[in-house]
């Protein structure tokens, strides 16, 4: 599978930011609010083709099994960008605490076996390995589906 280009990553993070904030603004955590401004931040990409007219018609249907309440799709680019509404509103409804400090990486599946993704268990931010601040904005390799954040404490981080 094709990894996102630099100009993606940081085209993805850029829309990721932008959708939190709406959400905390809104105070509406939806994954539907959440994917309004992500999809308008130009946040669905295809890995490694930022140009690919398809994005449209992705960012379009993304919208559609959001406003239609629809879980699952056989499309693997799409479930990738459901995942990722859903994880990111998640986290930020989480990250409005300030107990939270941040969000522990949790790999299942096959996701635990790729090497993309095993390294990013083994990256530290100052909160304890596979801990990211809750003001990071994580951009997953495209084969990292399935992966989790967890939130945390301050009672549970590494000292």
């Amino acid at each position: 599978m094709s990894a996102y280009t630099p100009e993606q990553i940081k085209t993805i993070r850029h829309a990721v930011a932008a959708a939190r904030v709406a959400a905390r603004k809104q105070h509406d955590f939806s994954p539907l609010t959440f994917a309004v401004t992500y999809v308008a931040h130009d946040g669905v990409q295809l890995p490694g083709n930022p140009n690919d007219p398809r994005r449209v018609l992705l960012a379009q249907r993304l919208l559609e099994l959001l406003q239609q309440g629809e879980a699952n799709t056989d499309d693997a680019d799409l479930a990738r960008e459901l995942q990722r509404v859903r994880t990111e509103s998640r986290w930020a409804e989480a990250a409005v605490s300030d107990k939270v400090v941040g969000f522990r990486l949790q790999l299942s599946g096959e996701t635990a076996t790729r090497p993309e993704c095993l390294t990013l268990l083994g990256t530290d931010h100052g909160l304890g390995t596979a801990v990211f601040r809750k003001g990071e904005v994580v951009i997953l390799p495209p084969g990292c589906g399935g992966a989790e954040f967890i939130p945390v404490v301050e009672d549970e981080i590494e000292q």
